[in-house]
């Protein structure tokens, strides 16, 4: 299949497949049988699924938090050159590491790796831990982090939820007429998980779950996490965002010259740079604004 339409036909016919099965088991291996066949048709590869090591894992799932895969892979690369382990990254200095972040936007996640990696190195000798708890005790991890970098990892059976995988229930296990909580898509993901290989089962889905995304957007409207995201541009996000990617490359310095530079008003500039510091990202002198 080479086209979206030829897509939108072939998940409209599976999805009346699984809906017409009278039994959740029924329903559960037409899905499956379905995904298979799909992921064989797009063949998907990544940089993060070959020479696979716990860091490049950790690394990758960060990354692609909030963003698109395709999206990733330059930033992953170019990232993973300059920092090829938990210890060379924990020992960089957090300008250098901000710096490597440049262009994947939610730049707060850099400082999450940064730190991640001083804690691994740390407390477990550059080596992750095998149990979500201890996971989501590091900075950035999450629930859904977690679990999925043991998945990826070490080939653990993890339930758990993401934009693609939602998209991808919701189309094939709700009527799509009311907001369904996660709670609600849970238990298919369960039954459907692959125990023997839930790291091929979720590659599958989340490749999967993104072409249906592209073929027929607005699924994840029908959830109950649903929230519409605020618009870019002229946002608090952007000019976060350029301050940092202006204190990266230019370093202009003080106050006067940031102003001129984003074309904010002083009274935005203060209040950005007292946020900004709060998250640990700059530090203000009386003659200088840097990253720390």
């Amino acid at each position: 299949m080479d086209s979206l339409s030829d897509w939108e036909q072939e998940f409209a016919a599976s999805r009346k497949a699984v809906r017409r099965r009278r039994s959740t088991r029924g329903a559960i291996t037409c899905f499956n049988t379905f995904l298979a066949l799909a992921k064989l048709n797009l063949n998907k590869q990544y940089p993060w699924r070959s020479n696979r090591t716990p860091y490049r894992v950790l690394i990758s799932e960060v990354m692609l938090q909030q963003t698109q895969a395709d999206r990733v892979v330059k930033h992953y690369r170019r990232f993973l050159k300059e920092f090829p382990s938990f210890r060379s990254l924990a020992q960089a200095p957090q300008a250098a590491v901000i710096h490597a972040w440049q262009g994947l936007g939610y730049n707060r996640r850099a400082l999450y790796v940064h730190n991640a990696a001083k804690e691994i190195t740390r407390l477990y000798a550059g080596r992750i831990p095998r149990a979500p708890e201890l996971l989501q005790e590091l900075p950035g991890i999450g629930a859904y982090t977690s679990k999925s970098i043991l998945v990826f990892t070490y080939n653990q059976p993890h339930v758990f939820i993401e934009t693609n995988i939602r998209s991808i229930f919701l189309y094939y296990f709700s009527s799509l007429d009311k907001p369904v909580p996660d709670s609600l898509l849970l238990p298919y993901i369960e039954a459907a998980l692959d125990r023997n290989n839930p790291r091929e089962w979720y590659e599958s889905l989340m490749d999967v779950g993104s072409l249906l995304k592209k073929t027929i957007p607005g699924l994840n409207t029908h959830s109950s996490t649903y929230v519409k995201q605020s618009k870019f541009q002229g946002s608090f996000r952007q000019k976060r965002g350029a301050l940092l990617r202006l204190l990266s490359e230019k370093n202009p310095g003080c106050c006067t010259a940031l102003q001129n530079e984003l074309d904010i008003s002083e009274a935005e500039l203060q209040k950005l740079l007292a946020i900004m510091v709060n998250e640990g990202f700059i530090r203000i002198t009386k003659t200088s604004v840097s990253l720390r």
